[in-house]
């Protein structure tokens, strides 16, 4: 059950990750900095998550990939 909320945080974090970086790029202030705040919750409940279990580390290195190839591919459709 860890590994599945693990793959699950941190496929969220790397959306969240390109929702940050496309308002960086953009230049909107505002929008930027609620994806940092959101950025800080979901890394420290990742980094809680994992610490504790270093196998959890598998999952998080998978829900990170998938995470990012996602949001990538969810914005261009």
């Amino acid at each position: 059950m860890n590994a599945l909320i693990v793959f699950a945080l941190m496929f969220a974090l790397d959306f969240v990750w390109v929702g940050y970086t496309r308002s960086i790029v953009s230049n909107h202030a505002l929008r930027a900095a609620s994806w940092a705040a959101t950025l800080v919750l979901l890394n420290g409940a990742v980094t809680i998550a994992y610490v504790a279990d270093p196998w959890l580390l598998i999952p998080t290195i998978l829900g990170a990939f998938a995470g990012a190839y996602g949001a990538i591919w969810w914005r261009s459709q």
